[in-house]
């Protein structure tokens, strides 16, 4: 989204950014209830979830931390996000609109939100789009014809049918995944 508007901003340096000052904004929001604070919360997740799609899901998390460390009435915690998340639908809204008129269909950022899931579904996981198993996805797309939009709904469809054929050992890979961020790697595969 926002990155293709401003092409020399790398995404993970933007996003970062952005992620850091929507926290800190949530925090101080939280710390300090008031619609304005709200409402810039609200700005900087706008522009985090432009960035990357996924970010759209930190801002509730980090407001209900807040709300789980502070004495804030469930009202004015809920005026809060709310107040947020308009601001922030408002901020992505042009980008709405835009894929709305490219690919005829609601695609609220991002595009490419099913092959992620999709490529999370693999063991082991690959971002190779040669391999067989993500080459399949994009022949079928190719031979229907489908456009970026669609051709990413069709990664979603084939990630969610791979999840519910084996619910299981998709679990197990989470769960393996995730405690494989808290090894350390062999001292011997830094490479200096």
């Amino acid at each position: 989204g926002l990155t293709s508007l401003v092409p020399f901003l790398m995404t993970e340096t933007l996003q970062t950014a952005l992620v850091t000052a929507g926290a800190a904004s949530t925090i101080s929001w939280g710390s300090r209830p008031g619609p304005w604070r709200a409402a810039l919360s609200g700005l900087i997740w706008g522009g985090a979830i432009l960035t990357k799609g996924p970010n759209a899901l930190l801002m509730p998390l980090i407001a209900a931390t807040q709300k789980m460390n502070t004495r804030m009435t469930w009202r004015k915690w809920l005026a809060g996000l709310a107040a947020m998340t308009v601001i922030a639908s408002l901020i992505m809204t042009p980008w709405g609109g835009r894929n709305w008129m490219l690919f005829g269909r609601f695609v609220p950022v991002s595009t490419n939100i099913g092959i992620q899931w999709y490529i999370s579904t693999l063991d082991p996981i690959t971002f190779d789009a040669a391999d067989s198993r993500i080459a399949s996805v994009y022949q079928e797309s190719r031979a229907k014809s489908l456009n970026e939009a669609d051709t990413d709904a069709l990664f979603f469809r084939r990630a969610t049918e791979r999840i519910m054929n084996s619910p299981n050992a998709f679990l197990k890979r989470v769960v393996d995944n995730s405690l494989e961020l808290f090894r350390r790697p062999p001292r011997d595969s830094f490479e200096y």
